[in-house]
């Protein structure tokens, strides 16, 4: 009776095993049916990299990061499983296993990211038939700019010096100094070499001004500065030489006059005048009045950066002309 009952207490074990095995516990690479599943092999994210011709960065328990040239692979395992190439989610990237402290890889997928990369030294294209993809154009390097002068620029004013102040409110110490920078800037990309007396709102004595000329041997020294008159109506820009110039003084002027008729406002013409920044320079030497800030019109128009650069412009393509 004892043996009986113990028999009866296994008879439910018995047919939890056999449930098990009818209806879900199939061994490994055994499907349901009975047919056995495809083998997937998988590779450490070391070996995947080594296979796409990157670098691996960044390795946990749950992510890698593999970079190099101008690609970067960034892959998570299951159950998130995502795989991110070049920033863009790669779709059904599933698969990724953790194990050991790395990441293990299907080598199907180590091939459709290979796939995709972009085209570069190093690059291992793991498809057997890559998509052949249009060649990028080669970037030309450029050309050295062949330095064809030396000009030292010159904002008026500045620190506690503010020169004249505009109808508007603005001072001109401010406005020569803005567009003296985009000048240097127009010379500069044509292969000029400019040297500022003042890049910022200081205070230099007018003697000090030419010295840097006369220090650095430059080929002109150009000053700029804004008019201002008590009658309001005067408008237009000015151009200085000394009363005794050099020829290369008056050839600079002309230059530059010919460049500001073509877009800035009326010439008042190319005027003499014994300026301490004029008489004091060894290198020919201009100073260009860029308009009247007393005239309302015209401070509001050279209160516009659309006309500052029109102006600037104007002015260096006038001392390149000179300096050719």
């Amino acid at each position: 009776m004892t043996a009986m009952t113990s028999k009866l207490h296994l008879l439910p074990l018995l047919a939890l095993v056999v449930a098990a095995t009818l209806f879900g516990c199939t061994p490994p690479g055994v499907t349901g049916g009975g047919v056995l599943s495809p083998r997937v092999t998988k590779i450490n994210t070391g070996a995947a990299a080594a296979r796409l011709g990157l670098t691996v960065m960044h390795t946990s328990r749950t992510s890698a990061t593999l970079r190099g040239g101008c690609n970067s692979v960034v892959m998570y395992s299951d159950p998130a499983g995502e795989v991110y190439v070049n920033g863009r989610s790669m779709p059904d990237s599933g698969g990724i296993l953790a194990e050991n402290g790395t990441l293990l890889v299907p080598e199907r997928l180590v091939r459709r990211i290979g796939a995709v990369l972009r085209p570069g030294p190093g690059n291992t294209r793991l498809t057997q038939n890559p998509v052949q993809r249009p060649s990028r154009p080669q970037r030309v390097q450029p050309r050295p700019v062949k330095r064809i002068g030396r000009v030292v620029l010159d904002p008026g004013h500045g620190g506690k010096d503010p020169g004249a102040t505009s109808s508007l409110g603005y001072y001109e110490k401010d406005l020569v100094l803005g567009v003296s920078k985009m000048v240097a800037a127009e010379l500069t990309a044509r292969g000029v070499e400019v040297i500022m007396t003042r890049t910022d709102d200081r205070f230099i004595e007018l003697e000090d001004r030419p010295a840097v000329a006369n220090r650095t041997r430059a080929d002109l020294f150009v000053s700029i500065h804004a008019d201002a008159a008590a009658n309001r109506s005067a408008a237009g820009f000015t151009t200085y030489i000394s009363r005794n110039p050099s020829r290369k003084s008056l050839a600079a002027a002309n230059a530059i006059v010919r460049r500001m008729c073509v877009s800035c406002s009326p010439n008042r013409g190319v005027k003499n005048a014994d300026y301490r920044v004029l008489v004091h320079s060894h290198s020919p030497a201009v100073l260009v009045e860029l308009g009247f800030l007393s005239n309302r019109a015209e401070a509001r128009k050279l209160n516009t950066s659309s006309y500052q650069r029109t102006v600037a412009r104007a002015v260096a393509l006038g001392i390149y002309d000179a300096l050719r």
